[in-house]
């Protein structure tokens, strides 16, 4: 008879949170983004229902595993139950796969009770391939392990890394050519913000996305080691980034740059300045968050030398009908559709009527 058991938590309770977050701390390689701070910032900014599954052994109490899920009710996008929407890792941490097993089937009866249509764990590895879930592949998250100087950065021989960092120093040459001043700031000031919200959501209006509202990351700064960086070309925000610090390790998870910056390669600009002060603050490693596999910005990344970690999406789905394909293909079709419409969106009504949306597609 297995000794785990587990229990719904509450990490508001300072003792339940300390608990928590040791124990996240003990896997820096997959809890990136489970420390109960990443997790409030979500109720806070969406208040969707966050749940946080804790294993223990029920004779000592010690804990075994944790699993956060955040479930999200939408009449548009359906019920779903994730682990974890909106960043780049998710699914359970645990000690051994009795653990996986008691947290996983856990989630699934919350899944059935709650009436959701899907359960997701976003997992960086294949452990959970063997308890009856689907899985997607689809996705990779690209991990730097960062050199000694800014001057070995870059995949390949000495000449190609040489050719990479000319066209990082594009930007600067355009920039003396016309007169202009590029610079680029970090910090965590309301005036960054501000200018960090300008260009991404303009950006994500260009993509056909609807942006998250500016209150999600004042959420993300509240409870998160964060940085924001901006590049300015003649004094007016063309780039941005937003940075998790976190010990050694660093990563982004948000970065945008306006497209007419594109022909100065202002975005390999500030993702060289960003390695290169990663490097000299002693950081370890770097995190390019998540890409679709072969997709261009996933290619953009590798010509840093970033390494691909595979992500498996698990899926506990109810939509299991023949006609599933069909019906895939239909909703494609209509995603097409959308994302032109919202483009010819004015972008000030984008920006009022996306954050609605895009809070319940997790």
């Amino acid at each position: 008879m297995s000794q785990i058991v587990v229990s719904v938590v509450d990490i508001k309770d300072e003792d339940v949170k300390t608990l928590w977050d040791r124990f996240v701390g003990m896997y820096p390689e997959t809890g990136h983004h489970h420390f109960s701070g990443y997790l409030k910032a979500i109720e806070e900014a969406f208040s969707h229902d966050l749940i946080c599954l804790m294993a223990s052994n029920k004779t000592t109490g010690e804990v075994k595993g944790v699993l956060p899920l955040v479930g999200i009710r939408s009449r548009i996008f359906g019920d779903s139950l994730t682990s974890i929407p909106f960043y780049n890792y998710g699914g359970p941490l645990y000690d051994t796969d009795v653990t996986l097993k008691a947290l996983v089937s856990y989630a699934k009866s919350l899944k059935n009770e709650g009436g959701y249509r899907t359960l997701q764990l976003r997992c960086v590895n294949a452990d959970a391939g063997d308890l009856g879930l689907g899985v997607e592949t689809h996705k990779a998250c690209l991990v730097l392990e960062l050199p000694d100087s800014p001057s070995k950065l870059g995949a390949g021989n000495a000449k190609k890394r040489a050719k990479l960092r000319s066209q990082c120093r594009l930007a600067e040459r355009k920039a003396e050519e016309l007169n202009c001043k590029i610079e680029q700031r970090f910090g965590t000031s309301n005036d960054l913000l501000n200018d960090f919200y300008s260009v991404f959501s303009q950006h994500m209006h260009s993509l056909g996305t609807p942006v998250y509202g500016k209150s999600f990351f004042e959420s993300v700064m509240k409870h998160i080691d964060s940085v924001i960086t901006v590049v300015y070309w003649d004094n007016k925000p063309v780039a941005c980034g937003w940075l998790f610090v976190h010990g050694s390790r660093v990563s982004i998870p948000w970065a945008s740059a306006l497209k007419s910056t594109n022909p100065y390669s202002v975005n390999s600009y500030m993702y060289y300045n960003i390695l290169s002060k990663c490097i000299e603050e002693g950081r370890k490693t770097f995190d390019f968050g998540r890409s679709t596999i072969n997709a261009g910005t996933y290619k953009f990344k590798l010509q840093w030398g970033a390494e691909p970690v595979q992500c498996y999406w698990y899926n506990d789905t109810s939509d299991v009908s023949p006609g599933h394909s069909e019906v895939h293909a239909q909703q494609q079709e209509k995603f097409s559709l959308a994302v032109k419409c919202w483009k010819l969106l004015p972008l000030f009504v984008a920006n009022l009527v996306g954050p609605p949306i895009i809070k319940n597609v997790p």
